[in-house]
């Protein structure tokens, strides 16, 4: 059984101030790809790390949209191979288009949440075959963590910028 490997400094925090400006500094930094780890769900780190809104709703429209115009294109083809085979019922016009509407409703639902869902796969990065960060039970209590994937050679200075940045203990990972 291989054990996951990670290399990184992992800062921890005790409040959520000092959290916040570690985050700010190493966004300054030109550092994106770190993990926050939290006791509870906190908005401000959401809106520290996410600062626009989530592009998953383009998902939604574009998904709804394109179940709208299948919808209408199904029951168009529908109502027209029925013509061609001479089905029509006392005198109804070929393309009926307020029946049209139910699936055209009806898709758009459907394709709206499938697309909603693969957005949220898509920006989620789900599923992660990266290494897992180092966990600390504080973490679970209350207690905030940082960690920044790096090489040994970036280790000194992330630890002095998480230190200055207000952490009470910095520990360089070599996995």
């Amino acid at each position: 059984m291989s054990q996951t490997l990670y290399r990184g400094v992992l800062g921890v925090f005790a409040h959520l101030d000092a959290t916040l400006e570690a985050l700010r500094r190493l966004e300054a930094a030109g550092r994106r790809d770190f993990t926050v780890l939290s006791p509870v769900p906190r908005h401000e780190i959401l809106d520290e790390l996410y600062p626009r809104p989530s592009p998953v709703r383009f998902y939604s429209l574009v998904g709804g949209l394109l179940g709208t115009l299948a919808g209408f294109a199904l029951a168009s083809y529908a109502g027209l191979a029925m013509h061609r085979m001479v089905l029509t019922v006392s005198g109804k016009p070929v393309l009926a288009w307020p029946a049209y509407f139910v699936i055209g409703f009806e898709l758009t639902v459907l394709f709206g949440a499938l697309a909603t869902m693969a957005g949220f796969l898509i920006h989620s990065r789900l599923p992660q075959v990266k290494a897992k960060e180092p966990y600390d039970a504080a973490f679970s209590e209350d207690r905030f963590g940082v960690f920044v994937p790096a090489e040994p050679a970036e280790a000194p200075e992330l630890k002095r910028l998480l230190e200055e940045a207000g952490a009470v203990e910095v520990r360089v990972e070599q996995g």
